[in-house]
């Protein structure tokens, strides 16, 4: 009898064995999957970046550079002119990480972009911006942003902070200083909100550092 149920036994066992192993060759293969689609999403988030930073004018030049936490993140960056003597400038950052941060990016890069072209001031881009992704928001997710026009003329930057990390302006002459206007919250929280917007001029030499919470977050150097 013994011998019968330790047979028994070890049949149940193979049976169970060999259902275990189909379904993981299962999950690995739609982990396979879903790693090859995250990869796909991630080089058309980073394809939707600019990657030319050859000076195309020469009072100004820029930089930027963006390394996500996870394959596709929030975090992004812009520069473009809106004419031929004022060139935008931003960095946004959407609440939390993953596939859904990185659609709620791109649907505010190319909202921003677009509102932008009108050349209208920052303070009314933001808030145009704010009342696109303000409809059917259901998920209630909310994008923190810097937004600024530099006029090549006169140095004069016009600028919106969204609920973003201050911005630093390094001048030659006196160092690093904090550019820490706050001009309303995030947006994507609240349509109720009319955000504004401040002015600094910069000297010959200056630096306008814009960074996003991945560098005031960082647990190391």
């Amino acid at each position: 009898r013994n011998k019968n149920q330790l047979e028994k036994a070890n049949q149940a066992l193979s049976e169970k064995t060999e259902e275990n192993t189909r379904a993981y060759k299962v999950i690995k293969a739609q982990h396979n999957r879903m790693e090859r689609e995250l990869e796909v999403a991630r080089q058309v988030q980073l394809n939707m970046l600019p990657t030319d930073f050859m000076p195309t004018h020469k009072e100004c030049t820029v930089a930027g550079t963006l390394k996500p936490a996870l394959e596709v993140g929030g975090d992004f960056f812009d520069f473009f002119y809106v004419d031929k003597d004022r060139l935008c400038f931003l960095v946004g950052d959407v609440s939390d990480k993953g596939a859904a941060s990185g659609l709620f990016m791109a649907a505010s890069k190319t909202l921003i972009k677009a509102h932008a072209a009108r050349a209208e001031s920052t303070a009314g881009i933001v808030s145009r911006v704010n009342a696109e992704l303000m409809k059917n928001n259901d998920s209630c997710m909310f994008v923190t942003l810097f937004l600024s026009i530099l006029d090549l003329r006169t140095g004069e930057v016009v600028l919106t902070n969204a609920g973003h990390n201050p911005t630093f302006r390094v001048c030659q002459e006196r160092g690093p200083e904090w550019i820490s206007y706050r001009n309303g919250p995030a947006l994507g929280i609240t349509d109720t909100v009319e955000y504004s917007e401040e002015s600094i001029v910069l000297d010959p030499g200056d630096l306008v550092v814009v960074y996003s919470d991945g560098v005031t977050e960082a647990m190391n150097q």
